[in-house]
């Protein structure tokens, strides 16, 4: 049922890549960095935004929110920034780091049932069935991750 999908803190764009070689219709990334944005895999389908001054200027619904490797690097005060682009996909398919996990710029380490209570805040209900089923396509046992990856549903 998936036809869009707004990928938060896509980089250069290779999931949302995959997405378009794969049959969504419609993408969209949003992304901090320039650099990436200039050496974008799907030039025209991302926006440079900062969570730190506030929520994206996007009004359309999608199917599908991909946020992989993202909410890590955002401080925890600005949650509310980039939870209204979350609301308006009635899917959400993220990964987060976990408290002690090495990276660059990790400000917002929290365990997995911290990011569930959180996404209950905002009106999303936790998939446990096919987040197992998606944390089962880890070929390599990465420390990051499909090993946090959570499907929720947009109540």
């Amino acid at each position: 049922e998936v036809k869009s999908v707004l990928d938060i803190g896509c980089a250069y764009g290779h999931a949302l890549q995959w997405f378009s070689q794969n049959g969504l219709c419609t993408i969209m990334g949003v992304e901090g960095d320039p650099e990436c944005i200039k050496g974008s895999l799907v030039p025209g389908q991302i926006i440079e935004h900062d969570f730190t001054k506030g929520p994206a200027p996007i009004a359309q619904p999608f199917d599908l929110c991909w946020c992989a490797e993202f909410v890590e690097h955002v401080q925890e005060k600005f949650i509310p920034n980039y939870m209204p682009a979350f609301q308006l996909c009635r899917h959400v398919i993220m990964t987060h780091a976990e408290p002690g996990q090495a990276g660059h710029h990790h400000v917002t380490l929290k365990t997995t049932s911290w990011w569930l209570h959180k996404m209950k805040e905002y009106g999303f209900e936790f998939d446990e069935y096919n987040t197992a089923l998606l944390r089962r396509t880890d070929r390599w046992k990465a420390i990051w991750g499909r090993r946090t990856l959570c499907v929720f549903h947009n109540l």
